[in-house]
């Protein structure tokens, strides 16, 4: 019997990967090397953007240090992406939309009623709509986690750094 000498198709490289199947060409995953590119150009561009901001004297932290370290750690999470694409050539993964959608609602009501409500109830109304993002998340639970965060962030920036934010408003 003669050895199988056909190309192995896209879809058995990708299952398979090119080594195993005798193809000796460099195997790259679309997918990430465009995706690491992507992250890694608007990581440039938050840095960019942030050198542009003004400067905190020695010794403190400016309006620009935060952007600017965003923008540096996505730079380079976005360049291992990219480079890992030359070494694995596996099969995209199935995505789930519900914490997707759940995330950015979350944000959303955030914005929405930090002014109107207060901290402690966006912060409620955030972590609860974040919670529906898992299939798994259990009420009880959701409700002593999202009391413990406004807690916690009531402690950490209205009380420990004086921030002028209220905790509780009336919307009406």
């Amino acid at each position: 019997m003669l050895p199988d000498t056909r190309r192995p198709s896209w879809e058995e490289r990708q299952r398979y990967g090119g080594s195993k199947l005798g193809d000796d060409m460099i195997s790259v995953d679309l997918r990430d090397l465009v995706g690491g590119i992507a992250v890694a150009m608007v990581g440039g561009a938050f840095f960019l953007a942030a050198r542009n901001l003004p400067e905190a004297p020695a010794g403190q932290i400016g309006p620009g240090f935060v952007p600017a370290a965003v923008g540096l750690v996505a730079l380079g999470l976005g360049l291992i992406i990219a480079l890992r694409a030359f070494r694995t050539s596996a099969r995209f993964p199935d995505v789930e939309l519900r914490p997707v959608f759940a995330v950015f609602a979350a944000v959303a009501t955030f914005g929405l009623l930090v002014k109107s409500t207060g901290l402690a109830p966006a912060l409620i109304g955030t972590t609860t709509i974040a919670a529906m993002g898992s299939a798994r998340s259990r009420p009880l639970a959701v409700a002593g986690l999202a009391i413990a965060v406004a807690i916690g962030c009531w402690l950490i920036f209205i009380v420990a750094l004086g921030l002028p934010v209220q905790a509780l408003r009336n919307p009406f």
